[in-house]
């Protein structure tokens, strides 16, 4: 995996200790999206043990490389 931004560790942190509420009040550029959506991916295909292949489909129809880690 990839270096992860402070802001998406400070991202991360926010929607753990707080409501979902005041994560969607949070305007966030789409490069940090995109890492906290990375490192939200890697830790549950960790956990899983396995690769999600329904995200990776959803990634290639959005236009995105999914990132491997």
């Amino acid at each position: 995996m990839h270096e992860v931004p402070l802001a998406a560790i400070k991202v991360l942190r926010l929607m753990a200790a707080y409501d979902l509420e005041t994560y969607r009040r949070l305007k966030l550029a789409p490069e940090l999206m995109d890492s906290i959506e990375g490192v939200l991916t890697t830790q549950l295909e960790h956990h899983l043990d396995r690769r999600l292949k329904s995200l990776q489909f959803l990634n290639q129809m959005r236009g995105y490389e999914h990132v491997e880690s």
